[in-house]
């Protein structure tokens, strides 16, 4: 049976409107209004704003005061392992190369990579990164086995251990490596043969059958590089090279001399100096200018968000580049593949040390640590909500029967 219809008309409507009338004086639209908007301020949750860039997120290490500034930084494709090497300036031997892995939000300590056994001074001037973390190139401005020369070493981890593969005869001034792991770039002074001449500019490495064999020498100059995923597209200061059947050629002049270049994984998107190119059957155009700069860039793979080293960032979206607001540290940066995670190497100050800072992205283009609820703001919520209820139900009550 159908309880509401054993309940007289008279009494039922007696009912509703006492009910009605109990919750209407607070229910009232500018009550209702006043009431939420308060409860909104005493819970201590933030008014509506626009996107920007608010707290930092996870410092992940602070440097000893005798590294050299800035620390080079890098990041895997999924923005889960974090990369941070320190060169040495005065008392100690030689730099180090930190790593560090994200589980679920939560970064782990450092952990050093052995590279204390190679015979080089200063390690850790460049840095560069494989997309799945597992091969990464490693600069330095002196390799003591070759006079007045610099080295790049790289290495490989399987099964949570890394392995030295291959020493490369530069890299003093610039180390890439592309994305598959598979090509490597290293420039400034070289000496192939240890005693023998020096040898300046910028060359092309390539893995095969397991051995890292010189394949061609792009440049008598060097400069700031960068390689697209499978290799076959580097830009270096500012200057396009393209690789086609093992063969190396130049392809376009961006703005040469860059202090700072960075390239998507596709290769189609560059970042020379204080402009953005893109190419189109292979020819190369400029589409934007950048406000900022400085030593450093960084380019997610997907080729949507650049991150200068002075700190701003730039997301392409509806056909054009738009700078975010705010602004991170300033010093070397790495982006994660799809933009979301930054990696900031930041440079000291008078009020802060040198330090590796990792940010997450959040709603609306926002680069911020993620907010969580406390418990007083999770009971004000649900406040809130049953308010919200109530003046929905007192809108229907208000329905003549």
């Amino acid at each position: 049976m159908n309880m509401l219809k054993s309940i007289p008309r008279a009494v039922y409507g007696r009912a509703q409107r006492e009910l009605r009338d109990t919750i209407s004086a607070t229910m009232r639209p500018a009550h209702l209004f006043l009431n939420v908007f308060l409860l909104w301020i005493v819970c201590g949750a933030p008014l509506p704003a626009a996107a920007q860039f608010v707290q930092p997120g996870t410092k992940l290490m602070d440097a000893p005061p005798y590294i050299f500034d800035p620390l080079a930084v890098g990041l895997s494709a999924d923005g889960n392992m974090a990369f941070v090497s320190m060169t040495c300036y005065s008392g100690c031997d030689n730099g180090t190369v930190y790593t560090f892995t994200r589980t679920d939000g939560l970064w782990s300590a450092a952990t050093a990579i052995p590279v204390a056994g190679l015979p080089h001074g200063g390690i850790g001037w460049a840095l560069g990164v494989s997309d799945d973390g597992n091969a990464l190139i490693v600069g330095a401005h002196l390799d003591l086995t070759r006079q007045g020369a610099g080295a790049a070493w790289v290495m490989t981890r399987s099964n949570g251990s890394w392995t030295l593969r291959a020493t490369l005869p530069t890299g003093n001034a610039t180390v890439a490596i592309s994305g598959d792991g598979n090509t490597a770039i290293v420039g400034g002074v070289a000496q192939f043969i240890p005693f023998g001449p020096l040898d300046g500019g910028t060359w092309a490495y390539t893995l095969v059958g397991g051995i890292w064999t010189q394949q061609a020498k792009l440049t008598s100059g060097t400069g700031p590089a960068g390689l697209s995923r499978d290799g076959n597209t580097a830009i270096v200061g500012g200057e396009v090279y393209v690789r086609a059947a093992g063969v190396w050629a130049k392809q376009a002049t961006l703005n040469g001399g860059a202090s700072s270049v960075a390239i998507s994984d596709s290769g189609d998107t560059a970042i020379s100096g204080s402009a953005v190119y893109a190419r189109t059957d292979g020819v190369w155009t400029q589409v934007a200018a950048l406000a900022g700069g400085g030593a450093s860039v960084a380019i997610s793979r997907d080729g949507d968000t650049i991150l200068l080293g002075t700190g701003e960032t730039l997301r392409f979206a509806n056909g054009a580049w738009t700078q975010l607001p705010g602004t991170l540290p300033s010093g070397s940066v790495a982006l994660s593949g799809d933009g979301s995670t930054a990696l900031v190497g930041a440079s000291s100050s008078s009020s802060n040390p040198e330090a590796a800072w990792v940010f997450v992205q959040g709603g609306a283009g926002t680069v911020s640590a993620v907010p969580m609820l406390s418990g007083w703001q999770a009971l004000c919520l649900a406040a809130l909500l049953v308010a919200v209820g109530l003046f929905q139900l007192h809108r229907s009550l208000r329905r003549p029967t």
